[in-house]
């Protein structure tokens, strides 16, 4: 791992200043717990904590500073069931039962899946690598692991993501859907020299598609999940047909998507204790519907969760903060339609509630995309009682 610290000096910068190896050694010389915490603020301290922990195998978990404090320590709960002390990365997730977990990595995962992607699209030790995606999340982690591995120069900005790109440079990114729609809109696009744009997250939108597609914009659609640690197919220049990356299986059970691969997840650490994944005869369960022909394709989710600007969205979760209020005994929580983000949380409360306070607490207590868009009293036709209740509701808004 030392030659990954002798390429420090050339490897990143935050808003144009270069991170060094002293940088690097006085972060780890801080560090002493088994599991080191550290809270991704766009700075220098943040970005050298974590390639001082990728560099020197030191466990580590990501939170980001604009989580609300209860919402961080919901997931610090779950330190303490940490399976063994092997080096382990922690991913904060609500998974599928849609409570605060975290996914556990070995930390060997997460070069063996940056080099899985760097097959598919290699880069070059010349070329500039922006990190537009938290590193609190697997996309802007493996993407600071792919720029360590290959030694190409990682750039970020304390304000936007777009603000660090530059004409010189040829440039690699990982966003999502709504990131690539802004950056199809900003005038650096025709500016600056880029060498792959990889998509994940969600679908985007098919006019969005011939957009780029009409602006010979290099991008890779991509599909890939927290307990697989990151993407496992991709799509490439020439085609829109999606291909399982190397080591990767993919098989389906009553249409849900089953995969088998080097870099699944050990299991969820949880406040309760540690959780196995689900698996079926060697293959990971996801709860992704999906289709194999004409191409790869995730047609929706088994359980009640949603993508919302390609956050994963549990509607029990955002319930049972809401109900710790105490404003409301019921509440129902169900996915609208929206013009950014394709869907945003809404919440039925009983007729009568203080809004304001429920909004109150929800934003001390919900990261931004859990908040819900609106409260409405539910309709006069529905009762809270019913048990189909959330589907009736989910059929108004997801025909």
């Amino acid at each position: 791992m030392l030659d990954l610290l002798g390429s420090i000096d050339g490897l990143a910068d935050v808003d144009g200043v270069r991170i060094t190896k002293p940088d690097v050694l006085n972060a780890i010389h801080d560090m002493s717990a088994s599991c080191e915490v550290i809270v991704y603020s766009k700075d220098l301290t943040s970005l050298s904590q974590i390639l001082a922990c990728l560099i020197f195998r030191r466990s580590f978990v990501v939170l980001d500073s604009s989580w609300p404090t209860h919402y961080s320590e919901s997931f610090l709960n779950c330190l303490q069931h940490i399976p063994d002390s092997s080096p382990h990365v922690l991913i904060a997730t609500s998974g599928s039962t849609g409570q605060p977990k975290l996914v556990c990595h070995h930390m060997d995962s997460l070069f063996k899946s940056a080099n899985r992607s760097l097959s598919h699209s290699p880069i070059s030790s010349t070329d500039a690598v922006l990190l537009s995606l938290s590193p609190a999340a697997m996309g802007g982690l493996l993407t600071i692991v792919k720029a360590l591995v290959s030694g190409a120069r990682l750039s970020l900005c304390s304000g936007h993501w777009l603000d660090a790109l530059a004409p010189s440079g040829q440039w690699h990114l990982a966003v999502v859907p709504q990131q690539l729609a802004r950056l199809m809109l900003d005038v650096r696009l025709s500016t600056v020299s880029f060498k792959s744009v990889l998509v994940g997250g969600d679908a985007a939108p098919y006019l969005l598609k011939q957009q780029v597609e009409e602006a010979n914009l290099p991008v890779i659609y991509s599909y890939g999940a927290t307990e697989t640690c990151g993407q496992i197919v991709a799509t490439n220049r020439t085609s829109d047909d999606y291909e399982a990356l190397p080591g990767v299986q993919l098989d389906r059970l009553n249409q849900q998507l089953l995969i088998q691969t080097d870099t699944l997840a050990r299991g969820y650490l949880t406040s309760d204790g540690f959780l196995s994944l689900p698996m079926h005869n060697g293959f990971y369960v996801t709860q992704d519907l999906v289709e194999f022909s004409p191409t790869f394709k995730v047609i929706g989710r088994k359980d009640f969760q949603f993508q919302s600007g390609s956050q994963l969205v549990s509607p029990e979760f955002i319930e049972s903060e809401l109900l710790t209020s105490s404003l409301i005994s019921q509440v129902v929580v169900v996915p609208s339609p929206d013009d950014r983000f394709g869907w945003v949380p809404i919440a039925y409360v009983p007729d009568g509630t203080d809004i304001a306070l429920l909004k109150m607490h929800a934003d001390a207590h919900l990261p931004k995309h859990l908040r819900p868009a609106s409260f409405l009293p539910l309709p006069e036709s529905l009762s809270f009682d019913d048990p189909m209740c959330r589907r009736h509701l989910i059929g108004i808004y997801m025909p």
